[in-house]
């Protein structure tokens, strides 16, 4: 049955499309949706989600924080290396300098927020709200979130 082949992101655009909700409550649903839950557990079977798929969801976003951490110390790390060693106009040499250091700056990631606990806590939420939805249609019967 169709039910059956359903997977986690085809009930979340149908969960979402079915919602009455204020525009602000509309809006974070899609994004928690966007880019948390669809990349990471999207393409599994409805009936299949488990606890295990949200534990290593969870985990890939404390991953991703950790390199989105690093990569904004080294931007601003670059950004520093940037400015020009003292006050007045720099010399040819730096800045020949600066213009190659803020080459290295244009070619790094921009500035990224992190997903902190809150939100990974409305994440599940989100989560939460659209599985419970799923039970009261029969769909599943066991919400892992």
């Amino acid at each position: 049955s169709l039910t059956s082949r359903l997977t986690v992101g085809e009930w979340l655009d149908m969960w979402l499309a079915s919602k009455k909700t204020r525009k602000t409550t509309t809006n974070g649903y899609e994004s928690h949706v966007r880019v948390h839950l669809k990349p990471r557990i999207g393409h599994i079977r409805l009936s299949r989600l488990n606890v295990g798929h949200l534990v290593e969801m969870f985990d890939a976003i404390a991953d991703e924080n950790e390199t989105i951490a690093a990569e904004n110390q080294a931007r601003r790390e670059q950004v520093a290396r940037c400015s020009p060693g003292r006050p007045g106009a720099p010399k040819a040499e730096e800045r020949a300098r600066l213009a190659e250091e803020r080459t290295k700056l244009a070619a790094m990631q921009p500035y990224r927020k992190l997903t902190g606990p809150a939100t990974r806590q409305r994440v599940r939420s989100t989560l939460r709200a659209a599985l419970n939805a799923a039970i009261a249609r029969e769909l599943i019967t066991f919400n892992p979130a």
